[in-house]
């Protein structure tokens, strides 16, 4: 095979990878959430500190669900097979470079630590030396919303998220999207 033919199907398995990978994440789920305006409540702000980004998603709570944003902030962070795949190749990427890796840590959030909770929202995130996140969990007014926040540290910090942006939206959705909360009896 010759180098051009090795490249066009290396691309070719790229474009196809891309492609399963962003039908896989669009599909429908459980709920159709949707962009909304973040919720900087005290106890998020309170643990953000400055924000360089925000952004936030909600969904509606059904029938039958719990209202326990500890609840939903394990189910939204337990992440389905296809993101769990996708954390543990960030990982690999970023180890090297110093940086934390999410899948190797023991916590009940899957490497979201819990930070604070209060009536009605929790705060999970953690902090690097590249950059800092939050993600607020609000179960007020039948709905929930899923605010996160992010502060940029430093240059490795900006060209992390310039990277990290573009898909973030796309990956807090699908996990919304599949969360599956039941009242416990």
């Amino acid at each position: 095979m010759t180098k051009k033919a090795a490249f066009g199907a290396s691309l070719l398995a790229v474009g196809l990878g891309v492609g399963w990978l962003v039908w896989r994440l669009t599909r429908p789920g459980l709920r159709r959430p949707r962009r909304v305006e973040p919720i900087m409540s005290d106890l998020l702000a309170e643990h953000a500190g400055r924000v360089d980004y925000a952004d936030a998603w909600a969904a509606p709570i059904a029938d039958g669900e719990s209202g326990s944003p500890a609840d939903w902030a394990h189910a939204i962070v337990a992440f389905p097979p296809t993101v769990d795949k996708l954390m543990r190749l960030r990982d690999a990427l970023v180890r090297p470079f110093g940086l934390a890796t999410m899948m190797d840590q023991d916590l009940p959030y899957t490497g979201f630590p819990l930070l604070a909770e209060g009536e009605g929202e929790a705060v999970l995130g953690a902090d690097d030396k590249h950059l800092n996140f939050r993600v607020g969990v609000d179960t007020h007014s039948g709905q929930v919303t899923f605010t996160t926040t992010v502060t940029v540290n430093n240059r490795l910090g900006k060209v992390y998220w310039a990277f990290v942006r573009w898909c973030h939206p796309v990956l807090v959705a699908y996990m919304l999207r599949q969360a599956r909360v039941t009242t416990q009896c």
